[in-house]
């Protein structure tokens, strides 16, 4: 659940350290830099990167977005892809014995593993990311921060 949710749990840390001079840019320059990029039309297993709180599209954060008054709010959203160990061992015996009935020959270890990635990559372009999000509140000047769990 997140934080905008009715229940919320969610974990409390204190900041430490020197804000730099112009906290507020500086805040967006770093969410900017390490924004969410989608992993829809890729193979790529994993994307890590900020989003707004509450709309897990939004990754602009140049109009300060994630500024709420004296807080700053923002979400970090992870998406990954899995294949399960069952659907990738069907798709490899089909894509190896298409293999050999073309090639009529034993395959050697390295062309296994050539064979192995082609079906990995080929699934987990197939596969739909699952986001999940981690909402984070923080109000810098007494140096709270929350998220949730």
């Amino acid at each position: 659940m997140g934080i905008l949710s009715k229940s919320v749990s969610f974990c409390r840390y204190i900041v430490q350290g020197e804000l730099p001079g112009d906290f507020l840019s500086w805040v967006d320059a770093r969410l900017q830099k390490y924004l969410f990029m989608d992993i829809d039309d890729t193979a790529q297993e994993k994307s890590v990167g900020w989003v707004a709180l509450g709309n897990l599209l939004e990754t602009d954060f140049q109009q300060g977005v994630a500024h709420q008054g004296e807080y700053l709010t923002f979400s970090l959203r992870i998406d990954t892809r899995k294949v399960p160990a069952a659907l990738f061992r069907k798709h490899y015996l089909l894509a190896e014995a298409a293999q050999l009935r073309q090639k009529n020959r034993v395959m050697g270890r390295a062309l296994k593993a050539a064979l192995k990635e082609t079906v990995m990559q080929e699934l987990l372009r197939r596969q739909m990311p699952q986001p999940q999000l981690y909402d984070v509140v923080w109000r810098p000047t007494p140096g709270r921060l929350w998220r949730d769990l």
